[in-house]
């Protein structure tokens, strides 16, 4: 897995540790994702059920997205499994706990043509954020939407939701959630196979 994040030029760690003085943070950012990754082909964690499932997650979703994401949207293009977990932290304020909003950089561990969230423990409200609205609609600096995800529900970001919008949850509670990651971006210079680009989905929108 960490091979074919090297051959789209992926780099394995935050985004905002792409800066000279943030070196030493970028590599050890990097070794802890590594460390933490487990290959599904060569484990016993990738059982008959688990793929049944998985499978079941697609073909319900596929209908659902742009004609254009649905070769990517399938058990070969299944690039991670990433849980998550929120636990509720103490403030002045009491518990409180949310995931801010932030975008999922394709070009860092953020990667993922499509991103389909599962909730396997927990509510919660997930808030969308677009800052920087079509031209054509006046009188508007950004649009928001939000909706709720509920235990063994799920959502997909793709397309502008995934490579514009910002995102974030704000947890009914402790939560734990499952993502899987879908298919690699490729450069369009440099990765003539590829027809989802950097460029042409997600630079245009954050240069």
């Amino acid at each position: 897995g960490v091979e074919r994040l090297a051959k789209h030029k992926i780099k394995f760690y935050m985004f905002e540790f792409d800066e000279p003085c943030f070196k030493e943070q970028a590599k050890l950012d990097e070794m802890r994702n590594i460390n933490a990754s487990v290959s599904l082909q060569e484990s016993n964690l990738w059982t008959p059920d688990i793929e049944h499932a998985t499978n079941e997650i697609i073909a319900k979703l596929q209908p659902l997205i742009d004609s254009k994401y649905r070769k990517y949207l399938a058990l070969d293009q299944l690039i991670a499994l990433q849980p998550n977990y929120q636990p509720l932290t103490q403030t002045d304020a009491g518990k409180v706990s949310h995931l801010n909003l932030h975008v999922d950089q394709p070009r860092y561990e953020g990667f993922g043509v499509l991103i389909v969230t599962i909730a396997i423990k927990g509510n919660g409200t997930v808030v969308l954020l677009d800052e920087k609205p079509e031209p054509h609609v006046k009188n508007r600096d950004k649009d928001a939407w939000s909706f709720d995800l509920h235990e063994a529900q799920c959502y997909v970001l793709s397309g502008d939701a995934r490579n514009k919008c910002l995102h974030g949850v704000l947890p009914h509670g402790e939560r734990t959630s499952l993502n899987l990651r879908f298919g690699l971006h490729g450069s369009s210079q440099d990765d003539k196979e590829e027809t989802v680009s950097f460029e042409a989905e997600f630079d245009q929108h954050w240069t």
